[in-house]
């Protein structure tokens, strides 16, 4: 039998029995409280039986719920259809209407009075709400557990209104007493509290050390409520959404050993589900202890096999603690449960690279869309495979993604520049390299690799040679001694035909290089010595530069030189 055709079939006992016997005689011993408790009672059965009659929740039955309420605002059943009436159709401003009067004057009634707070607050009358429940609290006696609900909306009131001094005064008095000091929901509502502020920047009109020392104070009582909850999580049954926002809290506010600890005790709690595993797995994963993060995805990838976001994170793990043959297994395995993940393509392709199988990896990135670190990644691979026009429209590609999705921009920086300079420059098209390298330098005008390239190439085909200097001579003063700077330097006073200068930068390239001579140094010593006159040093240079193992050379020129057919 449903429950309002059981709870209609009451009320027609009761309204029977009031319509045989009429009203009770004068003089049988029933108080008045008790009087209006059992026309409350009548006034409710007359109203389920109205529904049972209709099949529908009524305007007739509600006012005789709402009359049974008025006679006996503690009663649960008629406020629950009323409740159930005016929220689901919406109705708050009738429900505030009939019930804050009645709540005001009843103020122990906390169902009640809950529900009209409730109903102002679905309507934004905030102020109004905290007022009604502060009245209640206030008025209502010497406060028993069954105040906690209430404290604990108002205590979320002063919060939206950022009340925070009067939240604190209402916090402080509560847990003072026994029965809230040990209730872990109130607790809980205490720490998410606290700590809003403690999480928030400082901005104040008074000193700044004096919003800093609030900001701490705060801090510590949201961190002591936590420290409560976690005491009484083995005597209280929490909500698993509750675990969680308080150990958002110890994430905001970077105390990390109570959020392991609390993540810990809780799983007990909750044995079956996986969402505290996981939060664990991902601090510890944040924390840096890869591999406790691991044993946990490993246990959670053994109670679900056929769900891809644990061997996506185990790859994740097993590529940070250089395990690159476990990290790939478990991406591959992922790929075989959800084919096409991005996150999986690209990282199996990043283990690729790091392991030299280039081929491979340019394949897995190429699978990736809409990043362009995965085209660039793809570039670097088809650039050591010697495929720079193939490089080249991998890094045009990774521009048009960037352009097409803004949020992605920040990974087109200077690395991803520099390497479509050198590849433009290695194609022969010298005025798309210095566009590059102009915008490489828009971006970081103060990187020396940036100035001193971009000096180079200008120098090499002696053009621009007064930006040139300018360009390596700052590159210079951020890096004096840097065997490559000091080269280009002597460069481009080569080329301006300051020979004798050029053999002083010269020389200290080659005393910066040490005991490995560059061979573009050796090369480029060379040519400035016989420049000077001087040809068996411009020999002696040149040779080592021919035994050198730079791939920057043109080893052609270098053999003319060498055999006297070409001048430098």
């Amino acid at each position: 039998m449903k429950r309002s055709l059981q709870l209609a079939c009451f009320g027609l006992g009761v309204v029977s029995s009031t319509l045989a016997f009429g009203q009770p005689p004068d003089d049988l011993t029933l108080g008045p409280a008790a009087r209006l408790k059992a026309e409350a009672m009548t006034d409710f059965s007359l109203g389920m039986l109205m529904v049972a009659q209709r099949g529908k929740l009524g305007r007739e039955a509600l006012d005789k719920f709402l009359e049974a309420l008025k006679k006996d605002p503690r009663a649960s059943y008629p406020l629950g259809y009323l409740k159930l009436y005016w929220f689901t159709n919406k109705q708050f401003q009738e429900c505030v209407d009939a019930l804050a009067p009645l709540a005001r004057g009843n103020p122990k009634a906390n169902s009640l009075v809950l529900t009209a707070a409730e109903a102002m607050i679905h309507l934004k009358q905030y102020a109004e709400a905290a007022k009604l429940l502060e009245n209640s609290l206030s008025n209502g006696g010497v406060w028993t557990r069954g105040d906690a609900a209430k404290i604990i909306l108002l205590g979320n009131l002063r919060k939206a209104l950022r009340e925070f001094d009067a939240g604190e005064i209402l916090y402080g008095e509560a847990l003072a007493e026994p029965c809230f000091a040990n209730d872990f929901n109130v607790r809980a509502a205490a720490a998410e509290f606290y700590s809003v502020k403690a999480a928030e920047e400082v901005e104040s009109v008074f000193p700044a050390w004096i919003a800093e020392w609030s900001k701490r104070r705060f801090r510590r009582q949201a961190l002591a409520n936590v420290e409560a909850c976690l005491r009484l999580l083995d005597s209280s049954k929490p909500k698993l959404a509750q675990v969680v926002a308080l150990l958002d809290i110890c994430w905001k506010l970077k105390d990390f050993p109570l959020y392991e600890s609390l993540a810990a005790a809780a799983l007990d709690q909750f044995p079956g589900d996986p969402t505290l595993r996981n939060l664990l797995a991902y601090y510890y994963f944040d924390s840096g202890e890869h591999g406790k993060a691991a044993a946990s995805w490993e246990v959670l990838k053994d109670t679900d096999p056929l769900n891809p976001v644990y061997p996506l994170e185990l790859g994740k793990c097993y590529y940070q603690m250089n395990k690159r043959g476990k990290a790939e297994a478990n991406l591959r395995r992922c790929l075989d449960l959800k084919p096409g993940d991005q996150a999986a393509l690209f990282l199996l392709g990043v283990c690729q690279m790091q392991r030299r199988q280039r081929r491979e990896a340019v394949e897995s990135f190429d699978q990736v869309e809409q990043l362009p670190r995965a085209k660039y990644f793809a570039a670097v691979c088809l650039d050591g495979l010697g495929e720079t026009a193939a490089a080249i429209e991998h890094l045009d590609a990774a521009e048009k993604i960037a352009q097409a999705r803004p949020e992605t921009k920040g990974q087109i920086d200077t690395a991803f520049l520099l390497l479509k300079a050198e590849l433009l420059d290695r194609a022969g098209r010298f005025d798309q390299s210095v566009a590059s390298l102009r915008q490489a330098l828009k971006a970081s005008p103060d990187d020396p690799a940036i100035l001193n390239f971009l000096g180079y190439s200008l120098a090499d085909r002696g053009v621009s040679l007064d930006e040139a200097e300018t360009l390596i001579a700052k590159a210079l003063e951020l890096r004096p001694d840097n065997a490559a700077y000091l080269d280009s330097m002597a460069w481009v006073l080569f080329r301006q035909r300051r020979f004798q200068e050029a053999a002083d930068y010269i020389a200290q390239a080659v005393k910066a290089c040490g005991r490995e001579l560059d061979g573009e140094v050796a090369d480029h010593a060379g040519d400035i010595r016989a420049a000077l006159g001087d040809p068996q040093g411009a020999r002696e240079y040149w040779e080592a530069a021919a035994k050198s193992d730079s791939k920057e050379l043109d080893r052609e020129a270098l053999q003319k030189k060498l055999r006297g057919t070409v001048k430098p």
